[in-house]
């Protein structure tokens, strides 16, 4: 039988470890890696070569990308020892007024349908389950409204690609939209204008 983490109360990791381990001594393995740096590898096999593409692939000759993933490389968590201590540290954290359980949140991935059936509902699902908050994007292959009620009493944010001008009436009726679905801040990406130059789409048509 999987181990599932929301069974044990708040989400305790050291119970989730200490079952997966049991579970080891009769000899029943878990039904995947806990390998983090396989996890890509091993999406690509199921995934097309169009659904890879848009994933997976980058802007360019992907050197932006190479470079960010060297930059976050710097950053470690250290951790404290002989520090006397009854519990794990509280990660609770406060964005924009708000407070949240972890440091992070669900970045804005659009058209999720093409890689899982559900789409955007079962991520924002996810989401509020874990008590993580959501950012819709504008491309969602899934409305507002749908994301909205998958995500529960979750907190959510909306990512606005912002329009051309000739297009005012669009921008105010989805920022109506996403307020009136109980998003509470607004995310603006700004490098749209033009669609970024992505060889893996291009290459798939």
């Amino acid at each position: 039988m999987r181990p599932k983490m929301s069974d044990h109360e708040k989400h305790d990791p050291i119970a989730y470890e200490k079952e997966i381990y049991q579970k080891g001594l009769r000899y029943e393995r878990p039904p995947f890696t806990f390998k983090a740096h396989e996890w890509e590898e091993l999406a690509k096999q199921r995934m097309s070569a169009e659904t890879n593409g848009y994933v997976i692939g980058n802007a360019g000759t992907g050197e932006t990308y190479r470079k960010n993933r060297a930059a976050f490389e710097k950053w470690s968590i250290v951790p404290r020892r002989m520090v006397k201590t009854t519990k794990f540290p509280d990660l609770n954290t406060e964005v924009l007024g708000r407070t949240v359980p972890y440091p992070f949140a669900v970045a804005p991935v659009g058209v999720q349908r093409i890689f899982n059936p559900e789409g955007e509902t079962a991520s924002a699902s996810a989401a509020a389950t874990e008590g993580v908050p959501y950012i819709m994007s504008t491309a969602s292959s899934t409305s507002i409204e749908d994301v909205a009620k998958a995500n529960r009493d979750g907190e959510r944010w909306y990512q606005l690609y912002w329009p051309g001008d000739e297009h005012k009436d669009i921008t105010e009726s989805i920022l109506r939209r996403a307020q009136d679905s109980g998003y509470s801040a607004l995310f603006v990406t700004l490098d749209t204008f033009v669609l970024g130059w992505r060889p893996s789409d291009m290459d798939n048509g």
